[in-house]
């Protein structure tokens, strides 16, 4: 007896949206095409030739975030630059800094990266060293580092691929809250 109320429930509900959702024309979607605009997104980039080559930007924007494509140690001409890892760990975050200030953000609103590198372990020798000149003392940024086996130029060791998240409210963050009382960072430790 419960089994036929509950189908007679199910049965109302679904005549009552139908209805709904019914116009002069029968049943529509529940919004119209067009009525829920898209975020505009607001590109930019180095000015380097693989960027017009490939008609890609080195950073995008949509709303309150900032999406970095991998950048290298590219100079202003697009050649890959330094004759170490830690040179050119330098030069990639030197372009993610630039693409940032582009964006109207900083080293702070950074939340995420991902190292791309084709050495590992001389990566790992220096990363710690680079990202504290970088970010300064305890960066709150969610870091990967990933080995791979070649990168967009054949010539680069290391690649950097990074998002923002800007702070539109003109609060500020204020206080570090992504840190522990103690002084360390919640969450584990960081590999770098």
């Amino acid at each position: 007896m419960a089994h036929r109320y509950l189908s007679a429930i199910i049965i109302g509900l679904w005549a009552l949206y139908a209805t709904a959702c019914a116009g002069p024309d029968g049943p529509r979607e529940p919004f119209p095409p067009g009525a829920l605009p898209s975020p505009s997104k607001q590109g930019t980039t180095l000015g380097i030739p693989m960027e017009r080559q490939l008609g890609t930007k080195g950073a995008v924007r949509v709303r309150d975030t900032i999406f970095i494509a991998a950048q290298l140690s590219w100079d202003e001409h697009g050649n890959v630059t330094g004759d170490s890892t830690e040179a050119e760990m330098r030069q990639a975050y030197a372009n993610v800094g630039k693409l940032l200030e582009t964006q109207g953000a900083k080293w702070k609103d950074l939340v995420e990266e991902t190292l791309f590198v084709t050495d590992m372990k001389s990566a790992l020798a220096v990363a710690q060293k680079v990202k504290l000149e970088v970010f300064g003392e305890s960066p709150t940024v969610a870091s990967s580092i990933v080995q791979v086996s070649q990168l967009a130029d054949p010539k680069a060791h290391v690649a950097i691929r990074a998002v923002a998240k800007l702070d539109l409210s003109g609060r500020g963050s204020g206080s570090n809250s992504s840190e522990s009382p103690r002084g360390g960072m919640r969450g584990g430790l960081s590999p770098f």
